[in-house]
């Protein structure tokens, strides 16, 4: 996997990617990330804490919800 910097850079999903069928998650360091995904009204999106730069830890976070 390459690494890559986001600085400065914008990232934008939208909703259209939902009603085409893709199922999102969203990851982040909040413990209460998978509330605020919650709140997103489609049942195609799931929330997870985790670290997204331990890759053993998002697999694991992965492995934990399918």
């Amino acid at each position: 996997m390459t690494a890559f910097e986001l600085a400065d850079k914008v990232v934008l999903i939208t909703g259209g990617i939902l009603s085409r069928g893709a199922r999102v998650g969203i990851v982040d360091l909040r413990p209460d990330t998978s509330e605020i995904a919650a709140g997103i009204p489609s049942p195609h999106v799931v929330g997870f804490a985790a670290d997204a730069r331990d890759r053993s830890a998002l697999d694991d976070t992965i492995a934990c919800r399918s």
